[in-house]
């Protein structure tokens, strides 16, 4: 079960909640849940969930076989704030400097932004619930280069997504705070 923020019920406090069959299917595939390399002081603090195969955590890590320039504590940042729910910034059409991306005319694909190291990396995934991003691939910007090769690997995460959950339809809405919840800014809306 993963923990949430504490919930009063009665004279006690849930200090847990139901983890979701679909969860359960991800991590028996393989992914297991991302912490950052500073966890929180508080464990109940986790107000959000990032699940990745292994050879992403190698790679966030630093112990893949290629040069990569991780761990960075840049990274490790947007890591940790994504998974306890702090402040993020989004948007669902190209946009600069945001830390989560939603990829357009992708049928709901979203990068994870990493700006460091260098050249900038991109955690490509989709959301399987509310606040819980599962990752299946990392790739640095010269990799990606222009928006038609995103579009080529977000239409791998689709296959990928469909051949190790078959039957599990990602999370999808309209609602931008229901993706991802806690605290963050659309800066696609006009201020």
């Amino acid at each position: 079960m993963r923990s949430t923020k504490p919930q009063p019920s009665g004279d006690r406090w849930l200090t847990f909640r139901a983890t979701s069959l679909d969860f359960i299917r991800v991590q028996r595939a393989g992914f297991r849940e991302r912490e950052p390399l500073r966890p929180p002081k508080n464990p109940l603090d986790l107000g959000r969930c990032l699940l990745l195969p292994d050879d992403i955590h190698q790679v966030l890590d630093g112990k893949d076989s290629v040069k990569t320039g991780f761990p960075y504590l840049y990274a490790d940042l947007i890591v940790g704030r994504f998974v306890v729910g702090h402040y993020l910034t989004i948007s669902q059409k190209s946009a600069e400097d945001v830390d989560l991306e939603k990829l357009e005319n992708i049928d709901d694909v979203w990068a994870l932004c990493f700006r460091k190291p260098r050249p900038g990396w991109r955690l490509l995934g989709r959301f399987l619930e509310p606040k819980v991003f599962v990752g299946f691939g990392i790739y640095d910007r010269h990799e990606l280069g222009p928006k038609k090769n995103y579009h080529a690997k977000a239409e791998e995460v689709i296959t990928n997504w469909t051949n190790r959950f078959p039957g599990i339809v990602p999370f999808r809405s309209t609602d931008l705070g229901a993706y991802v919840g806690g605290h963050f800014r659309d800066v696609d809306e006009k201020q």
